[in-house]
């Protein structure tokens, strides 16, 4: 119930606000957007995005910072404005790499990759989507091997090398099974 979620999320923004609780701003503002992506209203996820950018940033919170603006990327992706997604998800992914995020890393990567399999750059697609394999594999992220695996399926389907597709959705399959 996304209403329900959106009403108990801005009052625990409200209690937090006057409360002063400053380093939960950031977390407030970032749930709040999660649901309005959810439901398409992207003005206004973009709004709360950047305000838990502004609090994660003041409160020294690097990993919402890096998680708002990939989810801003997400939003641009979705509005097929991908040289704002590819600009905040490099940002994002550049912040996880400084705080040594490993699960933010294998993620973001994942998102790069789909961006340019959005923009049919198929090469540089699947640059990313290696670089995410190994970091999920590192990690040991069953869900993040696999979307690696999926993401790579789909790029060699994009490049007609469909062998080499099914390979790929297979070990996807088998990654999630085991």
């Amino acid at each position: 119930d996304y209403e329900l979620a959106l009403e108990n999320l801005d009052s625990s923004l409200t209690i937090f606000e006057r409360l002063k609780v400053e380093d939960r701003l950031a977390q407030s503002y970032y749930g709040i957007a999660a649901v309005q992506m959810a439901t398409s209203k992207f003005d206004q996820a973009l709004d709360n995005l950047l305000q838990s950018i502004k609090f994660s940033m003041e409160n020294e919170q690097p990993d919402y910072t890096a998680m708002s603006n990939h989810a801003i990327s997400v939003i641009y992706e979705k509005l097929k404005n991908y040289s704002l997604a590819i600009t905040y998800n490099d940002s994002a992914l550049n912040i996880a790499e400084k705080i040594n995020d490993k699960y933010l890393i294998g993620s973001f990567l994942n998102h790069s990759g789909e961006i340019y399999l959005c923009l049919s750059k198929t090469d540089s697609a699947l640059i990313f989507a290696d670089k995410a394999l190994l970091v999920q594999k590192e990690i040991l992220n069953k869900v993040g091997i696999a979307h690696s695996y999926d993401l790579r399926g789909n790029i060699y389907l994009k490049k007609k090398q469909y062998n080499n597709a099914l390979k790929n959705f297979i070990q996807a399959e088998k990654t999630l099974e085991n």
